[in-house]
């Protein structure tokens, strides 16, 4: 009866004894289980990783899907990580498709040669805005004039029976050409400002000009002959006056605003790529003068009054006396044929006031000299009394 207990207790020990025999397998047991999770959850993202590219497979080392997932998991990668990046440069992209095509519209589109203006403009006289940037100076012959002798240089013209003619430097007209940018309907609603901003800031419509042989090349510019008149001859003018020349130079320092209506193309004779864009418009030339002035001017008619040009003995385009150019696209209707008549005679008339008034080129003795005509039927209008014009009127009828 003594010994019960200890029994008893040995009995209850042994419990407790085999829990804590059995907690390392136990322990062992989890730390299997979560092994054996672990390296089946590597498994599947190595699955993963060969399926979308990001490791070779064995059997995918040189498989072109295998190197096309690479590239396209490469390529995903690197948007991931610049996701901001990729954003705002998608949307810059846009922008810029968007603005390119808002420029190739109608409201912005212009003329940057002579050559693109289409033949029926011509023939139909249309009119052309634009802003004067540039006044071609005057050839290298004419800089040689010599008041005291007649220039010895000359120039050879080969007429329509092949035979060949020299007609001396003096005698030969040469129109007064104008550089005009072209404006688009946007581009007219600029001021000087605006516009000088932007002919400065883009690299295609800056004033490019290279001299080549004396004669100077546009480039993004209408090359414009004035209608109807010509080059003066060199003068001078006492130092309190406008010089030779001021005047148009001002124009084209001041961006003028001008309208231009096209009368015929001036091109060369042989119609190469190159020739096309040394083509020139022959127009009528328009612009309002400073301050209040509601109406435009004539820029030819100006040119001539205040004797800055002389009439051309032509007609509306100077004749070419090399006959290496020709003059096409011009209207053939003959009410287009008076008005050029009638705009003659009105120049013609202008011509006369400034040889009266001694403006001008007209205010230089030696210019007076070569147009003896003129002056004299001047001095006649200014002091012949009215006998003397009755008797003139009896003798012409």
């Amino acid at each position: 009866m003594k010994d019960t207990p200890a029994t008893l207790e040995v009995v209850s020990a042994s419990p407790n004894q085999e829990q804590q025999n059995d907690t390392p397998t136990s322990s062992l047991n989890e730390k299997s289980k979560q092994s054996s999770s672990y390296n089946s959850d590597e498994d599947e993202e190595n699955q993963t990783k060969i399926q979308f590219g990001k490791i070779p497979h064995e059997n995918h080392n040189n498989s072109l899907r295998w190197s096309a997932g690479q590239a396209i998991s490469s390529f995903s990668d690197i948007i991931n990580d610049n996701i901001i990046a990729a954003r705002y440069g998608t949307m810059a992209t846009v922008t810029l498709l968007v603005l390119y095509g808002v420029s190739k519209t109608p409201v912005f589109f212009r003329y940057r040669t002579v050559s693109e203006i289409p033949s029926n403009y011509f023939a139909d006289r249309k009119r052309l805005y634009g802003r004067i940037v540039h006044i071609a100076q005057r050839d290298s012959v004419t800089t040689a004039y010599n008041r005291s002798t007649v220039v010895s240089s000359s120039a050879s013209s080969i007429g329509a029976d092949g035979t060949s003619t020299t007609i001396k430097d003096a005698e030969i007209e040469k129109p007064i050409v104008c550089y005009i940018r072209h404006l688009s309907p946007v581009g007219r609603l600029l001021n000087r400002t605006a516009f000088e901003f932007a002919m400065k800031h883009s690299p295609r419509n800056k004033l490019l000009l290279e001299e080549k042989g004396g004669l100077f090349h546009e480039s993004d510019l209408l090359k414009v002959e004035i209608a109807g008149i010509k080059t003066p001859p060199h003068y001078n003018c006492p130092n309190h006056m406008e010089q030779e020349g001021e005047w148009l130079r001002r124009l084209a320092e001041n961006r003028t605003y001008v309208s231009c209506q096209l009368l015929s193309r001036r091109t060369t004779m042989t119609n190469n790529d190159n020739n096309m864009n040394d083509s020139a418009a022959i127009c009528h030339i328009q612009y309002r003068p400073p301050g209040l002035s509601l109406f435009r001017t004539d820029l030819a008619e100006s040119l001539v009054r205040f004797g800055r040009a002389s009439v051309s003995s032509s007609g509306m385009h100077i004749q070419d006396a090399t006959n290496t150019t020709k003059t096409v696209d011009g209207s053939t209707n003959i009410d287009t044929i008076r008005s050029d008549a009638s705009y003659m005679d009105k120049l013609s008339k202008a011509e006369f006031e400034a040889v009266k008034k001694m403006v001008g080129m007209w205010s230089d003795e030696f210019v007076r000299m070569e147009r003896p005509d003129l002056v004299e039927e001047a001095k006649f209008e200014a002091t012949a009394g009215v006998l003397q014009r009755l008797w003139r009127w009896l003798r012409k009828n």
